[in-house]
């Protein structure tokens, strides 16, 4: 993922979470990203969910241990020496969450946000197993043509979401093809930028 961004030239935000942050193989990674100016962010400290699937009302989590997880995920990047930002992006675990959650953020001091409502990138979690959800990185990239062909104008000013890690029955990883990906979306004429930029 470093090398394809840094190819391109282009700044990606990154959210990982506490436990990521705190796991010291992933150190050179992180501290590869903050040297070449990507935007690092918190995602929950032990990846919560924080409320029912189906119920969306139904808060699994209390506002203190929101805030505990939260501030944990906050402290170890600050122990890794990584920015703090005065209006800090923070992406929920499962990109999953209620308005409690969203007035709880605000006041925790991290600005709650997620990936473009309709952009199909973040089904790269999915897997073969879970039968017609799975989303293959042919399919994504395909879809992502065909959505640049017929509706360029919902990718101006979207947030696409693509995952670092994805479960191992998971044999094509999107990322892979950021490259081809990325290609795509500059023949059509468009242009990144990192996240805290794009949404100030």
């Amino acid at each position: 993922i470093i090398t394809q961004l840094k190819a391109q030239n282009i700044k990606g935000g990154f959210f990982f979470t506490g436990r990521f942050y705190r796991n010291p193989q992933f150190h050179s990674a992180v501290q590869e990203l903050q040297r070449d100016g990507h935007y690092l962010g918190p995602h929950s400290d032990n990846h919560l969910l924080y409320y029912d699937w189906t119920k969306r009302d139904s808060l699994l989590v209390t506002k203190d241990s929101f805030f505990v997880d939260l501030a944990k995920n906050i402290a170890v990047m600050q122990s890794l020496s990584l920015p703090i930002y005065p209006q800090h992006f923070f992406i929920p675990p499962y990109e999953w969450w209620n308005d409690s959650i969203a007035v709880w953020s605000r006041a925790a001091g991290v600005r709650l946000f997620s990936f473009t409502p309709g952009m199909r990138t973040a089904a790269d979690y999915t897997y073969p197993e879970m039968g017609t959800s799975y989303k293959s990185s042919e399919w994504l990239l395909d879809w992502l043509q065909a959505l640049i062909k017929t509706s360029p104008q919902k990718l101006n000013g979207a947030v696409l979401l693509v995952h670092t890690g994805t479960d191992p029955r998971r044999q094509d990883k999107l990322y892979d093809r950021l490259t081809e990906m990325i290609t795509l979306l500059k023949k059509a004429g468009f242009t990144f930028r990192r996240v805290d930029e794009l949404l100030q």
